[in-house]
């Protein structure tokens, strides 16, 4: 593969007739990737991940009748 600079912008040859979509940001493995370095796109989507799956669990988590045992 050779890093090639455009614009700015590096891309990759992958020697093929592909022609890959260019975006700002997208998400890898659950973190927020960006063009801008920018890392308060990805403290967010985490955040936001995290009351997610809290809303999920809630009535667990807060059920008076279950021991901490069990958990």
């Amino acid at each position: 593969m050779n890093p090639v600079s455009s614009t700015g912008h590096k891309s990759v040859d992958i020697g093929v007739s592909a022609n890959p979509e260019l975006v700002d940001k997208f998400c890898y493995s659950g973190d927020i990737v960006c063009l801008d370095e920018d890392a308060n796109a990805d403290v967010k989507v985490r955040i936001q991940n995290g009351w997610n799956k809290f809303r999920q669990l809630v009535s667990l988590l807060t059920n008076m009748h279950i021991s901490l045992i069990l958990l």
